[in-house]
């Protein structure tokens, strides 16, 4: 059995390639070594980003992207809003690394 102290340590890693297709998941401490190499995007927690193969300039692109397709989504769509705003996240912290 898991201590708590363990399952606080474990992470969930989402895997993407270029186009946005899902490559698959991962947890634990650190990022599948296989699915890292041919993701193009990382993200960690559904938060973080960790690994981005997209230039400054394409980044963004998807930020002004996202941020109209936010504006366009409507309030009743609210799983849609929570992704859009936790990508438009993502996308700013990549900008700023």
């Amino acid at each position: 059995m898991l201590s708590s102290a363990n399952i606080e340590k474990q992470k969930q890693f989402a895997y993407y390639d270029r186009t946005g297709k899902h490559l698959g998941d991962s947890h634990g401490k650190k990022p599948c070594d296989t699915l890292y190499h041919k993701a193009h995007y990382v993200v960690v927690n559904q938060e973080d980003m960790i690994k981005n193969c997209d230039s400054k300039t394409q980044i963004a692109e998807d930020l002004r992207q996202c941020e109209k397709d936010l504006l366009q989504t409507p309030v009743s769509d609210m799983a849609e809003i929570l992704y859009l705003n936790r990508l438009i996240r993502a996308l700013r912290q990549c900008l700023a690394a």
